[in-house]
This record gives structure tokens, C-alpha cells and sequence, in this order.
């Protein structure tokens, strides 16, 4: 019967984990519900991937959901991790940790922050850190990433890039390469809002480079 093998002539139990042996602990299939896969190399019922052995009670129990394969006995230690779950094992605490740009849901696949952000956590939105090179500032406040003075985000025209572009010379902040959102008084500049820039006040000048507006000459 199955569960059962020959030996001369008398049928002897088979290890609990199969469902067919050869000998007592040689697998020849494995019972079902026992969440183990067989080894056809080593005729034995392993866990399945994600299931890690408990040899006290000889079960195979679930890991840790950020595991592909856990430690023996510890359901929380991870030995390897499944890269297309964007994670990669921190062998010192036995950890597969989201990668870099993604944050844990608590599920096994890990989930892409906001572009604004390099790092994030509990939602795609709220950075911890933000990318260096991008022109960008942390607002922990807020947990996000906001365009530096005096740059704007290329979401704005829809042309999505983490890295926050230049304004014209002469905004104080804009939301494209040509219209400016506010001015700076203290450079001698005000809002024109018609054309959408920031021109500068009666008595002085644009040079054509500087935010800072120039001295007209005394007679005008």
C-alpha cells in the first residue's frame, strides 16, 4: 500500500513525509499537504521554497514573507532572497530588505517609491531620502522631495525625470524653462504676469545673465 515499502517480503512504514518510498526515508513521491516538493537527486521531500523546517516537529513551516528561503528552525532569518521581488539579502542580520527606490508593504514583492525620491517608506510617496545630484531637498516635514530654489520638475511637462531642471536666470522659482512662478524684490524684480516672467523694476536693467537686475545710469 502506499506509505508503505518491501522489504523481503514485509511491508514496513515509509518516513511520514512520503507518499511512496523505496526504503524507509528513500522518497519515491511525497504526501500532499505537507507543503514539501520532491528531490528526485536525493529521493527525499524537501520544503517547498518559502517553507523552512522545523526539526522539532519535522514540519515545514512558512518564512518570513521577505524570504525566498529562511534558516532552519528560524522562520525570520532569511539564507536568500528572490530578486524579482526587488530585494537583496543584508547577510548580517539574515534580512532581505527592500533595494534601493522601493519600499515593503508587507508582501513579498516590494513596491517603487515616487521618482521625486531615493529612498522611501510606508508609501511610494513619503521619501526619506532624497536622490544627491537630482536638485532636490529633503522636506521631512512632509516626507518629500521638492525642487531646490531656483529649478522646477519636469513632471509639470509631463517629461518625468528625477533630476529637477534649471529655471531662466532671472525667476525666483518657475514651473517651466520659461515661465516663472514668483520673482525676487530683492534683486529689483517683479512679476509680469502677461508674458510670464519676471521683469525688472523702474530704474534698473536686465544684463541678460544675472538674477540681480542692474543700475540704471543716473540721468535715466
Amino acid at each position: 500500500m502506499d506509505g508503505y515499502y518491501n522489504s523481503s517480503n514485509v511491508c514496513l512504514a515509509c518516513s511520514s513525509v512520503c507518499q511512496t518510498c523505496a526504503a524507509a526515508s528513500t522518497c519515491l513521491s511525497c504526501k500532499a499537504g505537507l507543503n514539501r516538493i520532491f528531490n528526485s537527486t536525493a529521493s527525499t521531500c524537501d520544503c517547498q521554497t518559502g517553507y523552512v523546517l522545523n526539526t522539532s516537529s519535522n514540519l515545514c513551516v512558512g518564512c518570513q514573507y521577505s524570504c525566498q528561503v529562511c534558516v532552519t528552525n528560524f522562520t525570520n532569518q532569511c539564507s536568500s532572497c528572490n530578486a524579482s521581488n526587488f530585494r537583496t539579502l543584508n547577510a548580517s542580520i539574515k534580512q532581505c530588505p527592500c533595494n534601493v527606490g522601493y519600499y515593503d508593504n508587507n508582501a513579498a514583492l516590494c513596491l517603487p517609491c515616487s521618482y521625486t525620491c531615493y529612498t522611501c517608506s510606508v508609501s511610494a510617496s513619503n521619501c526619506t531620502a532624497c536622490t544627491t545630484g537630482s536638485n532636490r531637498v529633503l522636506n521631512s516635514t512632509y516626507g518629500t522631495c521638492p525642487c531646490a530654489q531656483h529649478y522646477y520638475d519636469t513632471i509639470v511637462v509631463y517629461v518625468q525625470n528625477v533630476t529637477c531642471a534649471s529655471c531662466p536666470y532671472f525667476c525666483s522659482s518657475c514651473t517651466n524653462s520659461s515661465a516663472c512662478l514668483t520673482c525676487n524684490s530683492t534683486n529689483h524684480r517683479i512679476i509680469d504676469s502677461f508674458n510670464v516672467n519676471c521683469t525688472c523694476s523702474s530704474g534698473y536693467y536686465d544684463d541678460g545673465t544675472n538674477e540681480l537686475c542692474a543700475t540704471c545710469p543716473y540721468q535715466c
